[in-house]
């Protein structure tokens, strides 16, 4: 179980979606997975216009340059929290939600690795 206290308190890029990916892969990091989670809805957030408009993120997508790398990321950041909230419905009751820190739940290490291969494939 990881500090549950710890934060992540960094800007919503690409290479720092990586640097957090590559933590979790390398079992060096200090923050849970709910709290990669939360950063990565937040990141979504941050980058809302792709949500708004998706003939724009397709376009991005096709560009071989830092648009493609953005695009790429936000679609990764967007599949991390799905995943979360996926798998804490399915590995949590209504009250563990209520009452309970869930720090301790942890997405499979193999969702990681592939989400850092797809980041690592631009």
């Amino acid at each position: 179980m990881r500090d549950a206290c710890q934060k992540i308190i960094l800007p919503y890029t690409p290479e720092n979606l990586r640097m957090l990916l590559l933590q979790v892969c390398d079992d060096e990091n200090m923050f849970s997975h709910q709290e990669l989670a939360y950063w990565c809805d937040k990141f979504t957030l941050h980058y809302y216009e792709y949500d708004a408009d998706e003939k724009q993120w397709m376009s991005d997508m096709q560009q071989p340059d830092a648009r493609q790398d953005l695009a790429r990321s936000y679609a990764i950041a967007k599949d991390i929290g799905w995943q979360w909230y996926y798998y804490m419905s399915r590995g949590t009751t209504l009250s563990d939600i209520q009452y309970t820190d869930l720090h301790y739940l942890e997405l499979p290490k193999h969702l990681f690795v592939r989400w850092l291969n797809e980041l690592y494939e631009m």
